[in-house]
């Protein structure tokens, strides 16, 4: 018995064994035959509808223009300054590092940084003022020069670009500053410096803000400019590399925050004068004149956008008429088959009627004239007299019913009408029934 009951055992579980292992390559199988699930990588603000904006890199508050494009740029400068005088006595790296000229150290990268955000603020700029609409001869596309101007002065500023210059100058004979091409890019640089920087005046007049620094900048290139030609002399005390270090970088910061408040100036007055109170600047002097133009553009605006919140109910409407079109085609294609039916049984009765109601004299077999009268006399006791009464009584009968009976027809085919002569809505469709559905198509057919 113990044998017995220890071979069950082990039947047993043999059996559990090759279950188990049978449903794990079923779950192996399912596994390789299903497609496999992308799990989603990113969350919904990784979206381009969720990103930032071109015009978002626009400093708003004050706070954020002081922070960004004054404070801090000041304390670099004030850092450079601090590590040139610590280190500039040394003849090693960490000199070459605090170096206030040439290329590879911290004061040329932060000018070419300097000249990149002038450049950005620039583009920007531009992308806002294609747009103005009084601007008809096209002034906009200065901002372009302006752009394309920076980014070769920063990338001069990173890497001494203008030293290629250099086999210009000596295939041409010159003497003085011509003769090396740090007097060329000096000429060059200064000239369109010059002119950008006027134009740009012009530009931004409407900015007290912006035109106050851009004039600080074009004040600071042209000391600049004159102290290298040697139009102003500096006393022997005062380090010329410092002091034109910080003219030049001090330049370039007034430079970048003109350009990033007149930035921000073009924003706001786009946002302002925008789509909800236009503003016809070029008929600002239009006197009286002026109060029914913008009175005739507040209601040119309040019919755009009722046309617009009409425009939106319609999509709306069409959207639930489509899902109720789509939930009612069963029904629909149900009632067609019903009514075709009904038409059909409805026509084969009256040609039945048709056939059975006349003969080849043009009345029906049943209608005899004279049998009424044989069987009358038959039936009845009654003199002519007295028949000849109940027949005038009966017909008068039979013609209120028949007029109460027409009048009531009329009315209930005027209501019909009203009923179902106007457009049908899906909530008017619902709301009816089959019988209501087969008429309502039935007329719909005999009026096509």
């Amino acid at each position: 018995m113990a044998l017995h009951g220890q071979g069950q055992g082990d039947v047993r579980r043999r059996r559990v064994l090759l279950d188990s292992t049978s449903s794990h390559d079923e779950v192996d199988q399912r596994r390789r035959s299903s497609p496999r699930r992308q799990r989603r990588a990113y969350a919904d603000e990784a979206l381009k509808e969720n990103q930032l904006r071109l015009c978002d890199l626009i400093p708003k508050a004050w706070w954020t223009i002081l922070l960004f494009l004054l404070l801090l740029p000041g304390g670099m400068l004030l850092g450079i300054i601090q590590g040139y005088q610590h280190f500039h006595q040394q003849d090693d790296a960490v000199a070459a590092t605090f170096a206030l000229t040439g290329s590879g150290n911290i004061s040329s990268w932060f000018a070419s940084l300097l000249l990149l955000s002038v450049m950005i603020g620039s583009l920007q700029v531009y992308l806002l003022r294609r747009h103005k609409l009084d601007d008809y001869r096209g002034r906009y596309k200065i901002w372009l020069v302006v752009a394309a101007w920076s980014a070769i002065t920063s990338l001069d500023a990173s890497s001494g670009l203008h030293r290629l210059l250099d086999l210009a100058a000596r295939r041409i004979p010159a003497s003085g500053i011509l003769a090396t091409a740090d007097g060329w890019w000096l000429l060059i640089a200064s000239g369109l410096t010059g002119v950008l920087g006027l134009r740009l005046l012009v530009e931004i007049r409407r900015s007290v803000m912006s035109l106050i620094f851009m004039s600080l900048a074009l004040i600071g290139y042209s000391g600049l400019l004159a102290v290298q030609l040697g139009w102003i002399s500096l006393p022997a005390a005062i380090d010329t590399s410092l002091v034109g270090a910080m003219i030049l970088l001090g330049s370039h910061m007034a430079v970048c925050m003109s350009i990033w408040v007149f930035a921000r100036a073009c924003f706001f007055s786009a946002q302002q004068f925008g789509r909800r109170r236009r503003h016809d600047s070029a008929h600002s002097e239009a006197g009286p004149h002026q109060v029914q133009h913008s009175d005739q553009s507040m209601a040119e605006e309040v019919d755009e956008e009722e046309s617009w919140v009409e425009d939106e109910q319609e999509e709306e409407y069409l959207h639930v008429a489509a899902e109720d079109e789509e939930e009612m085609d069963e029904d629909v294609l149900e009632d067609d088959e019903e009514v075709a039916a009904d038409d059909y049984q409805e026509e084969s009765f009256e040609e039945y009627e048709d056939k059975d109601s006349d003969n080849c004299w043009g009345q029906s077999p049943y209608d005899d004239p004279h049998k009424d009268k044989a069987y009358s006399g038959y039936d009845s006791g009654l003199t002519s007299e007295e028949e000849r009464l109940i027949a005038e009584g009966d017909e008068e009968v039979q013609s209120q019913d028949s007029a109460s009976n027409r009048e009531q027809e009329v009315a209930r085919m005027q209501a019909d009408d009203e009923q179902y002569s106007e457009g049908m809505d899906s909530d008017q469709w619902r709301k009816m029934t089959k019988r209501q559905r087969k008429k309502w198509r039935r007329r719909q057919r005999r009026a096509a």
